[in-house]
């Protein structure tokens, strides 16, 4: 019998955080502790740690009675929730230092520059890994921590809104603003500083 291969918490998080942004229509689906301890060849209790940190991310929520669910995206609160996730990015960069980004930031954002350049129709994959990165680079930047989870927070709801755009006539669309953000954001990287970098991303965002 094939056992389940043992995944780090990173890992096991980053599954289901792809599963809840590639989600579409079942937002109230519950997460099963004794079923993801199965898949990833763990106990419940690191499956319960990276269920914390999901929550605390706002992708899932605990209810009483029924357990961890994804937390639903309201139609009604999209507008707000973008402009949330644009306003964590302004304040971090008000409160960032005038400094220049390390050279292996640069790279990165290089990097995702080149891969969204290349984004094609039918290439969700690819877009959702390089906004994840993103989020990534953009959270490195922050060094307040208070901030830095708020604009995490945030900025997987924009990330789930964006891939609610995949596989409709928007696709294009935001696949194109988003190697335009980043084209500009390479540029921001190599002529500016900290704070411009999250300046002009929170300006092609909003």
């Amino acid at each position: 019998m094939n056992l389940p291969i043992r995944q780090s918490a990173n890992e096991m998080a980053a599954i289901l955080r792809r599963r809840i942004c590639f989600s579409k229509g079942t937002e109230n689906e519950k997460l099963h502790e004794g079923t993801l301890a199965v898949e990833f060849g763990v106990s419940r209790t690191p499956i319960r740690q990276v269920l914390q940190r999901l929550a605390y991310e706002r992708l899932i929520e605990v209810r009483s009675g029924v357990g961890s669910v994804m937390v639903p995206l309201s139609e009604d609160r999209r507008e707000q929730e973008h402009k949330v996730a644009c306003a964590m990015l302004n304040a971090a960069a008000e409160c960032a230092q005038e400094e220049a980004i390390s050279a292996s930031l640069r790279l990165e954002v290089h990097s995702l520059g080149a891969a969204a350049s290349v984004l094609r129709e039918g290439e969700e994959e690819l877009f959702f890994e390089t906004r994840a990165k993103l989020l990534e680079v953009l959270a490195k930047l922050i060094p307040d921590e208070i901030l830095r989870d708020g604009f995490r927070s945030s900025y997987w709801r924009l990330i789930r809104w964006k891939m609610r755009a995949m596989g409709t006539s928007q696709e294009l669309v935001e696949m194109q603003r988003l190697a335009q953000m980043l084209s500009a954001a390479t540029d921001a990287a190599e002529t500016g500083g900290v704070p411009d970098l999250l300046k002009v991303i929170a300006e092609a965002e909003a």
